[in-house]
């Protein structure tokens, strides 16, 4: 016996409502609970990811830096902060940061931790450097 489902466009279109509220939900959900983790990896397999690079940035404190902060160039949000560790031999907190590999870091970048309020979150600001 042949089970053959004749949907209505009616149907299709509640199923891909359906399915679309669902993924608007999660990012919702993921956005409100501050894991941009989560959501930038969603958001990578949806629509496909961009080449980053990582850099090690050394600080004598880290004033109140935390994983995934927002790493600025020149003011503009260019990536992010993958992970803080310690680096017991030179007494620095080494922090690897993530920026898209077409933001141009040069050697005389300079790297700081600033806040853009009084109120926001500290986030390292990566200076243009040299031309």
């Amino acid at each position: 016996m042949d089970k053959r489902h004749n949907f209505t466009s009616t149907e299709i279109k509640a199923g891909l409502m359906v399915l679309g509220s669902i993924f608007i939900g999660v990012v919702l959900i993921l956005g409100a609970t501050n894991r941009p983790d989560l959501l930038d990896a969603m958001w990578g397999a949806v629509f496909g990811t961009e080449e980053t690079r990582q850099y090690a940035v050394k600080f004598e404190e880290a004033n109140g830096l935390n994983p995934n902060a927002e790493v600025r160039f020149g003011g503009a949000v260019a990536g992010k902060v993958v992970n803080l560790g310690l680096d017991t031999a030179a007494r620095r907190i080494v922090a690897v940061i993530e920026m898209n590999a077409d933001v141009p870091v040069n050697m005389g970048s300079r790297a700081s931790i600033a806040q853009a309020t009084l109120t926001s979150q500290p986030h390292i600001e990566v200076s243009v450097g040299s031309q």
